[in-house]
């Protein structure tokens, strides 16, 4: 294990960062079951997934829908779709993690059952973060449709791009230029909390 103090005097508020350069290649990259390496699985860094005991509201509901929002938080993806709007101008699903946390990261799996169509529905995909629910601030959005997406969220602090933002809710939605209907696999968020009794209580 690496550990680096900084000593008060050379430290700046609110965070102080510390670049480190290896004169070697680091080996043994967390990696997933298949194979695709994840900046996620470095919990120093991401902290825990905290989405699992989610509350889970969208937009909309297409008759499709399986009536189960929690699906889309659970721990194993759904075959096809854990929800499914309706066609509109900007359907979305909102996560609320239940209290305040630094979200780090999230990923989300789209809808691979209807192929290339199914996955285009997803092209425009944003990424909001709120404390409130209310007021949002959007920190990611996508360039093109993808089976997966791996999205770090950031914020600017001390001159750069730290991991983490403050939230507690979170809102997946699209753009389109028609409406269009909307539906993912999966979502997980992963991030830090400060009160050790929440975190305990969440698996995180």
């Amino acid at each position: 294990m690496l550990a680096v103090t900084v000593p008060k005097a050379s430290q700046a508020a609110p965070v102080t960062i510390v670049e480190l350069t290896f004169d070697k290649p680091v080996d043994a990259v967390p990696a997933l079951s298949g194979g695709e390496v994840s900046a996620f699985n470095d919990p120093v860094t991401y902290g825990r997934i905290v989405s699992r005991q989610a509350k889970v509201t969208s937009s909309s509901r297409h008759e499709a829908d399986p009536g189960r929002p929690e699906l889309l938080v659970s721990e194993e993806p759904a075959a096809d779709f854990a929800f499914h709007t309706a066609a509109e101008t900007g359907p979305w699903v909102e996560i609320d993690l239940g209290r305040e946390v630094s979200v780090t990261g999230v990923r989300a799996l789209n809808r691979t059952s209807c192929g290339q169509p199914g996955l285009d529905r997803a092209a425009t995909l944003r990424l909001s973060v709120s404390s409130d629910g209310k007021t949002w601030v959007e920190v990611w959005k996508a360039d093109k449709a993808q089976a997966t997406w791996e999205i770090p969220v950031t914020d600017f602090l001390a001159g750069a791009q730290v991991p983490g933002r403050k939230a507690r809710h979170v809102r997946l939605e699209l753009k389109p230029a028609k409406p269009e209907y909307f539906h993912l696999r999966q979502v997980e968020i992963w991030g830090k909390a400060d009160d050790s009794r929440w975190a305990v209580l969440h698996g995180i």
